[in-house]
């Protein structure tokens, strides 16, 4: 009937969000009566999460003990986005990362995924041909086969997303299991079995070691920006995490930066040329960055122990992802766009205009020019294949974040 009354709704508007809260309470309530009938001595409770609320330190212990607290009395914890409250800039993107998050937060011994396809395959089993589902992904990320990822139609998350979801969990040292939703007794099979059979089982990196402090850095930190090192610094770093060794980041290694964050923010790590080796947070903020790299070379700009380095951390790109879109949403509400003419495709000899302004005036423009044009656009391609958005998102995240 809600739907019948809202209609075809937007992604973001407020009557998805309205939708969402009548949702939430009907769920709630029909865990109540299941558990009532099935286990009258567990209480279900209802929990709802924000990104951004895991993104602060001194929130994420509290959180973490609320739900143990949960656990330890009987309680069931029904956790979900907080769509009402929750900003679309920087929000979870599915429930396969709320899922990933919250697991590695509370330290589980195991995580069961219940998914329409039943498993991993190599290629989606939804098309037509010889899909081949996967029954078992090692606990090295590079023996993993190929999986060819088609999420063709898919509206909320998707193959791609569970994917890091689970690159997170196997990071993390905590096994995994995708298996279907009509699956026979799915979730204690998937407890006490250790069988191919059904589902796709994923071996955890048991040689993951994180501290608490760590720990939050892989599953709450909110990146605010991004820190560029030469490509030897950014190879130094990843051998010495490699080899179980932590060194910081000196200003002198550090040959740009994007986005804006202050001293204590958490940003990303890339190398020159946007491959991620890691995440920190930051002892100065991105205006002082410059005049550290000329005047004080051999400044802390990332302490050794507020950092996680590895090769291993691919599936922080996602961090990398949310801080760009959230600046792009952000200036198109404040009235920005690009008005360009692309490199090549211009009506200038100069080969092209690139402009990112506000719709009311000239005021506050950027432009560039000529064979700056050019070279932002490849820049902006190359970064935004890695990094998993689209040009105009980087153009405009790039333009106006410095």
């Amino acid at each position: 009937m809600l739907r019948a009354h809202f209609g075809s709704v937007p992604e973001f508007s407020n009557e998805r969000r309205a939708l969402s809260a009548v949702g939430q309470s009907r769920l709630v309530t029909t865990y109540a009566t299941l558990l009532e009938e099935h286990a009258s001595t567990l209480v279900p409770a209802q929990v709802l999460l924000t990104r951004q609320a895991l993104g602060q330190r001194d929130r994420y212990p509290a959180i973490r003990e609320t739900l143990l607290d949960m656990l330890r009395n009987s309680i069931v914890p029904i956790i979900n986005n907080n769509d009402v409250t929750n900003s679309y800039r920087v929000d979870f993107v599915d429930n396969d990362q709320i899922t990933a998050y919250v697991a590695g937060m509370l330290e589980a011994r195991q995580v069961i995924i219940i998914s329409d396809a039943g498993g991993i395959y190599d290629k989606n089993p939804r098309i037509p041909g010889d899909a081949r589902r996967i029954a078992l992904l090692p606990s090295q990320l590079s023996a993993w086969p190929s999986i060819a990822i088609d999420d063709t139609g898919s509206s909320f998350g998707g193959m791609a997303n569970k994917l890091e979801a689970i690159r997170l969990l196997n990071i993390l040292g905590i096994p995994t299991r995708v298996a279907a939703k009509d699956e026979h007794d799915v979730v204690v099979r998937s407890i006490n079995n250790k069988d191919s059979d059904f589902g796709t089982r994923v071996d955890p990196d048991e040689s993951a070691q994180l501290n608490p402090y760590k720990r939050w850095l892989c599953t709450g930190a909110l990146s605010k920006g991004m820190l560029l090192l030469s490509d030897p610094g950014a190879e130094r770093l990843t051998q010495s995490a490699n080899m179980g060794k932590s060194i910081s980041i000196l200003a002198v290694g550090v040959i740009g930066h994007h986005g804006l964050f202050e001293r204590g923010d958490a940003v990303t790590i890339r190398g020159n040329n946007y491959e991620l080796v890691g995440i920190g947070r930051v002892r100065c903020g991105s205006s002082e960055l410059g005049k550290l790299r000329s005047e004080r070379p051999s400044t802390i700009v990332i302490h050794a122990n507020e950092m996680l380095a590895s090769a291993r951390v691919r599936f922080l790109s996602i961090n990398d992802r949310q801080t760009v879109i959230s600046a792009y949403r952000r200036m198109l509400d404040q009235g920005f766009n690009i008005r360009e003419n692309r490199p090549g495709c211009g009506e200038t000899n100069e080969g092209g205009i690139i402009r990112v302004g506000s719709k009311k005036g000239d005021e506050g423009e950027v432009c560039y020019r000529g064979i700056e044009a050019r070279k932002v656009w490849r820049e902006a391609s190359h970064a935004s294949k890695v990094i998993g958005v689209k040009v105009d998102e980087w153009i405009m995240f790039r333009a106006t974040t410095g």
